[in-house]
């Protein structure tokens, strides 16, 4: 049975939906398509994993998608395949099998992949690095602002304020509480 769709004449057993879709991808064994592991190197180290564009170039459209939806699976699905794609990179394997990926790849992208992944990841390291040692000279201004902030140490151990509120409130009108104060002076 063949109906017609906007000019085009579309067979209703040969519809796959969404689902079918998703499993057709993860299943395929298109490898005819050799694909470059500089550019997935390249998507993967500057973090555009998480929005999908990984998945996308390597033929996986659908999983691409659904992948940025979910801003890369709550971002255990994007840290997944950015610790597959490293591992490949610094493998000098020709192809990627795991985690839904089946891909070949050109084998003159695999030694640049290699030196390419090698320095953006001492980069990132170097970075996180930096930001931490910011992060924590900020802390530490922080700390040391708060601390010249503190007014200097009384000679007694209940706040002049407090003193005064204490004898102006009918407490320092007994002999015991006006002794209590003056011990602390």
């Amino acid at each position: 049975m063949q109906c017609a769709f906007k000019g085009y004449r579309v067979d209703p057993c040969s519809m796959v939906s969404p689902l079918q879709e998703l499993l057709l991808e993860l299943h395929s064994s298109d490898t005819a398509a050799l694909r470059s592991k500089v550019l997935l190197t390249v998507v993967e180290m500057l973090g555009f994993g998480i929005c999908g564009v990984d998945r996308c170039l390597m033929g996986q459209g659908c999983l691409g998608v659904l992948k940025g939806v979910t801003a890369g699976g709550l971002l255990v699905w994007a840290l997944l395949d950015f610790v597959l794609v490293v591992a490949c990179s610094l493998s000098f394997s020709d192809h990627l099998k795991g985690l839904g990926y089946n891909v070949t790849f050109e084998s003159s992208t695999v030694t640049a992949s290699f030196w390419l992944c090698l320095v953006l990841l001492v980069a990132q390291l170097l970075s996180a690095c930096r930001l931490w040692r910011n992060m924590s000279d900020r802390y530490a201004d922080v700390e040391s602002e708060q601390e010249a902030a503190k007014p200097e140490a009384c000679k007694c151990a209940v706040h002049p304020r407090r003193r005064s509120w204490a004898a102006g409130s009918g407490f320092g009108k007994h002999a015991a509480t006006t002794q209590a104060l003056d011990r602390f002076s």
